[in-house]
């Protein structure tokens, strides 16, 4: 599912359709801040298609997005009070935090060596207002082939990925 997503009530309409198609191991392509990101929900079935599409290891861990304190609390992920005070200072936005905790409530694939899971509160207000009506946080990656440069927009997600996109539904 390819997202254009002009604005953040756009993201908030296509929030439930967005949920079901993760909820049976779907991908969706997003547009961040900056280029198109690639994402799943946090689950086995979501992680696997996302690394086969991105010819990337099986393993190597994604970010995830939430969009509030409350979400990422609710995953069981613990803000220290460095991490907090960081996170009230530069959330939302591009800052991406490595926290422990998580376990039992999110897939321990996501965990890098030190065991820790990346996180970011995004700052796209369209992309949050969709995470927030899913009511769970989403995986991220660059919408690019590993080493080649990140998609730009719909056009080059396609031109990327077309032959191998499963599904590929424009909202």
């Amino acid at each position: 599912m390819i997202l254009a997503m002009p604005d953040p009530e756009s993201g908030a309409s296509i929030a439930p359709q967005v949920r079901d198609h993760l909820d049976r191991g779907g991908l969706i392509a997003y547009p961040t801040e900056t280029v198109y990101g690639l994402g799943s929900a946090a689950e086995d079935a979501g992680l696997d298609a996302l690394a086969s599409l991105k010819g990337r290891p099986p393993r190597k861990p994604f970010l995830l997005l939430v969009s509030s304190l409350e979400m990422l609390e609710d995953t069981g992920l613990v803000l220290n009070a460095n991490a907090r005070a960081m996170a009230r200072e530069f959330w939302p936005g591009a800052l991406t935090l490595v926290l422990p905790g998580g376990e039992g409530r999110l897939p321990n694939r996501l965990r890098g060596p030190e065991g820790g899971i990346a996180v970011r509160w995004t700052s796209h207000q369209a992309l949050a207002a969709m995470i927030s009506g899913m009511g769970y946080p989403i995986t991220s990656t660059s919408a690019n082939r590993p080493g080649g440069p990140p998609a730009p927009g719909v056009d080059g997600i396609v031109g990327l990925f077309g032959e191998r996109w499963p599904a590929a539904i424009s909202w």
